[in-house]
């Protein structure tokens, strides 16, 4: 099976879909082989390719009202509530798990967890419009089976501009 590229998908998402959010892997694109990276190379890959998104959604007619282009990198989970350390820069990318993009047409990004920890991470010099955060949650049923807590890093672009 042929693999879209990111455009395709993005275009097909935003023209087609009637969804608040659209999600893909990574993986599911044809990309170079670079998106591989880990760390603070796989964040700016990323927020490369969301840039992309910018460019391609602002040249498209019929494309619907989309507030946000994120990246989710998964990090492992966590026995406990963990905090941001920039050991954790490492780790990103290390899961077998691919970065997930998101296309988001509501306002809200994240949703509210029953146990949480968020905290913004200083934005990338060459990539200032982007938030970048990280998270550590889980839910009221997690909790309740005492679950591990999951962890990550977003990177966020703010389509209309705050942020």
């Amino acid at each position: 099976m042929t693999k879209k590229t990111f455009a395709e998908w993005l275009i097909e998402a935003a023209t087609e879909s009637h969804s608040e959010f659209e999600s893909a892997h990574l993986d599911e694109f044809d990309l170079p082989e670079g998106y591989r990276a880990r760390g603070q190379e796989l964040v700016r890959k990323c927020c490369a390719l969301l840039e992309q998104g910018r460019t391609i959604l602002g040249q498209r007619l019929g494309v619907r009202d989309i507030r946000f282009l994120l990246a989710f990198l998964p990090l492992s989970s966590s026995e406990c509530l963990s905090f941001w350390n920039d050991d954790l820069w490492d780790a990103v990318g290390a899961e077998n798990e691919p970065p997930t993009l998101y296309l988001m047409a509501r306002d809200q990004v994240l949703d509210e967890w029953d146990e949480e920890y968020r905290r913004p991470l200083d934005p990338l010099p060459e990539y200032p419009q982007f938030l970048a955060l990280y998270r550590c949650w889980r839910t009221k049923t997690d909790l309740q089976n005492s679950w591990e807590f999951e962890r990550g890093v977003y990177v966020v672009l703010d389509l209309h501009g705050h942020g």
